[in-house]
């Protein structure tokens, strides 16, 4: 299969099998000729496996539909499982720090393989009948997956297209998804930039993971059969809209909402969001916090990714302490409730990320609560409510640079003696 005194490999399979494990500062590089690489999974096998930590995949060539890694199978059409979810994907990870540059991963499925440099290439996808069909995974039972980094890279299936929830941190950049419902999602954070999103149904993101997904300089291309909205994640979870476009391909595109159930306690941000190049709040409006564009210098991929470590896979490291130690989000305690004349509840925040200054400002409207600040994280509610229903206020945590977010708090009356017998 090799010639060991060169490293040439005639398969893909052969390379990954000869490579060691690099490290973050050397990665092990796999490089590859232009061509359709057949991942060749089975019924009950995923296509390529990849335990190696620090591989890195790399195309020989500018354009990433040149060199392909396809497979076509979906759960019950090709791939099968007892336990429910079919080891239906193309490329399977279970080491950290895997990257890929100038390639195109897709599960040709239910999508047809176009291959431009040598058409007779081409498959005609599988079936018609959209099912989950991976393009790739990553999970380690007894590992922290983490640093993840798809350059110049094309993924191409339908439903549940990219399924790497179990990686910590991932950064994408001048990449191409395309998908029905749940086809990408977050582990810790991960962050888009220069991405197209190819939506052919309603709901792209399952969930947008812990401390959110974000989307920097990003064109939303919406291609819907039948009018609806898009509701980009299925779970609500932080999204973060800087300079993205959302287009309607064919006319079918109502409203864009942030989730299916919005939750109080999760705010958005949105900066130069627009539709059709016009300026555009995505709904329900009080979900959506616009940014200033002093707000938005702050969304940089490494104020997003840098973690514990400092990690900066863009190099767009900001040299200004401000910008550097802004809050990007904040979580809150979301819901309370508490008795008139009975024990105060603790409401607490924390800021993301953790090296932002942490000191919130906390605020009601309401006249039937009082706050006493605990520490500069938390605060005590007293309740006052003197009417004879409970009622459910808001209050807000904003922290240094003007990023908030709202708790609910329920104030029910205080419970009155009972009568006293008369006779």
């Amino acid at each position: 299969a090799s010639n060991p005194h060169t490293f040439q490999f005639k398969t893909l399979h052969d390379a990954v099998e000869a490579a060691d494990s690099g490290s973050e500062q050397q990665p092990m590089v796999i490089y590859l000729e232009p061509d359709v690489y057949p991942m060749n999974g089975t019924e009950t096998d995923r296509g390529l496996y990849i335990h190696q930590d620090w591989l890195t995949l790399i195309g020989l060539a500018s354009n990433p539909q040149d060199v392909v890694l396809a497979d076509n199978r979906g759960h019950t059409i090709g791939a099968y499982s007892e336990k429910g979810s079919s080891p239906a994907e193309t490329l399977f990870v279970t080491g950290t720090g895997f990257r890929a540059e100038n390639l195109t991963i897709g599960n040709y499925c239910n999508v047809d393989l176009v291959y431009p440099k040598n058409p007779a290439k081409n498959q005609p996808k599988r079936s018609s009948t959209i099912t989950q069909a991976y393009v790739i995974g990553a999970h380690h039972p007894d590992k922290v997956l983490d640093k993840f980094v798809f350059k110049n890279v094309r993924f191409v299936s339908m439903l549940d297209t990219i399924a790497l929830g179990h990686v910590k941190r991932a950064y994408y950049e001048n990449v191409y998804v395309q998908g029905t419902d749940d086809y990408m999602g977050g582990g810790d954070i991960h962050v888009m930039k220069n991405a197209t999103l190819h939506n052919y149904t309603s709901k792209p993101v399952y969930s947008a993971g812990k401390n959110g997904m974000a989307f920097i300089d990003s064109e939303w291309r919406v291609e819907f059969s039948d009018p609806q909205d898009l509701t980009i994640t299925k779970v609500s979870s932080p999204l973060y809209l800087i300079n993205n476009n959302f287009s309607d391909i064919n006319g079918n595109l109502q409203d864009i909402r942030w989730a299916s159930y919005p939750r109080s306690d999760v705010q958005s941000m949105s900066w130069k969001t627009t539709r059709e190049g016009q300026p555009y709040t995505i709904q329900p409006e009080a979900n959506t916090l616009l940014l200033s564009d002093q707000q938005a210098a702050a969304f940089t991929v490494h104020n997003l990714l840098k973690g514990d470590d400092d990690w900066d896979p863009a190099g767009d490291k900001s040299a200004s302490e401000t910008t550097s130690h802004a809050a990007l989000n904040i979580s809150v305690t979301a819901t309370a409730t508490l008795r008139t004349g009975e024990e105060p509840v603790a409401l607490s925040a924390s800021v993301f990320p953790t090296d932002a200054n942490q000191n919130i400002h906390w605020h009601t409207d309401s006249e039937q609560l009082t706050l006493e600040p605990i520490d500069g994280k938390s605060v005590r509610v007293v309740g006052h409510n003197d009417s004879e229903e409970s009622v459910t206020v808001q209050v807000t945590a904003v922290a240094e640079n003007g990023i908030y977010n709202h708790s609910q708090v329920t104030v029910h009356p205080a419970l009155l003696p009972a009568p006293v017998f008369t006779s």
